[in-house]
């Protein structure tokens, strides 16, 4: 992970944050069910979780980042 320091007016400096997003947030991104998302997890077809106690979450820009990489439809289907 690279960090993207921020200059605050007092003169410190702290690395870019990552924002969390439950599963529910996930499946509503995504458009699918909560079996959908695991099952995409166990192929590998997501990134990896994280666990906050017993929830689990995932970073809102690896989402973001595999919905970037997703193949764009055309006229006559997908890429």
């Amino acid at each position: 992970m690279q960090d993207n320091p921020k200059q605050f007016p007092q003169g410190g400096y702290v690395p870019q944050l990552r924002y969390l997003i439950d599963l529910k947030r996930t499946q509503a991104v995504l458009g699918v069910s909560r079996a959908k998302v695991y099952d995409m997890l166990a192929k590998g077809e997501l990134p990896a979780p994280v666990k906050v106690g017993a929830s689990t979450r995932f970073y809102a820009d690896e989402i973001a980042a595999f919905i970037d990489a997703l193949p764009r439809a055309t006229k006559g289907g997908v890429q």
